[in-house]
Parts: structure tokens; C-alpha cells; sequence
């Protein structure tokens, strides 16, 4: 085990501004650090019944606009986030949440600042990528 902490773990190497991805803990390994998008990084657990994502954002990164058959749930833990759903943009900040219903269009895209928040999404995803990309079939 290295003797690097969570923090440290978590940044991009050299990186001192960029945005720590939270721990995601439950049962079975630790997950994997993933790299969806440029800027945005997220650890995925999946529990019996739903899915936890944790992310980071660096400044202005964002996650496109995508639909799932699932509820989700984000929850902003710091900065601040420009979170669209169906072409309505909701400004959100440190403690914010907002519940999306299945099948809605949505995307988010983090502030000067970046960001880090958690998605719950109800019921569990199939897997962490289990999203479409809108316009892409």
C-alpha cells in the first residue's frame, strides 16, 4: 500500500488545484478510478438496489447531456454546477440537490472553481456507463 493518502491518491500527478474524486466504500474492492470525460473523473459502487457515483470536475469540465432509464440524484458536496435537465438550467452549490426522473435529459457542466458531487441513481445501473449520449444511438 502506498503511502499516499485518499486525497493525494485521487489527483491527476502534478496537480495541485485539480479536484479530489471522494472515496465511494461498501462491500467488495475499492472501486477503480474512471476517467469518462475530459476533466471529470468518478469512483462507482453499486449496492443491491442502487447506484453511487462520486465525482470531480475540473473548472468548466462537463458531463454531456445523456438519458437513462433511471432516477437519479446529485448531490453537490463543493463548488458549483450548472445542472440542465430537459433544457432548463438549475445554478447549484455546496449542499444542493436535485432529483431528476427516468428517462430526462440532462448534463451538468462544473463552475470556475470545479466541483465535486455525488449521483444516486434508483435503481441500480447495470454499469457505471450505462447512460446514452444525447444524439448518439
Amino acid at each position: 500500500m502506498s503511502d499516499a493518502t485518499p486525497t493525494d491518491a485521487c489527483r491527476p500527478e502534478g496537480d495541485k488545484r485539480a479536484a479530489v474524486t471522494p472515496l465511494v466504500r461498501g462491500a467488495g474492492p475499492e472501486p477503480a478510478l474512471e476517467h469518462p470525460f475530459p476533466g471529470v473523473s468518478r469512483r462507482t459502487n453499486h449496492t443491491e438496489q442502487a447506484t453511487v457515483s462520486a465525482y470531480a470536475f475540473e473548472p468548466g469540465a462537463s458531463f454531456p447531456i445523456h438519458t437513462h432509464p433511471e432516477e437519479q440524484i446529485t448531490v453537490v458536496l463543493e463548488g458549483t454546477v450548472v445542472f440542465e435537465v430537459e433544457g432548463e438550467r438549475h445554478a447549484l452549490g455546496p449542499g444542493e440537490t436535485y432529483a431528476v426522473a427516468a428517462h430526462l435529459e440532462h448534463g451538468l457542466q462544473a463552475g470556475p472553481d470545479g466541483a465535486r458531487f455525488l449521483a444516486v441513481v434508483v435503481p441500480r445501473r447495470s454499469g457505471s456507463d450505462a447512460y446514452e449520449i444525447k444524439g448518439e444511438k
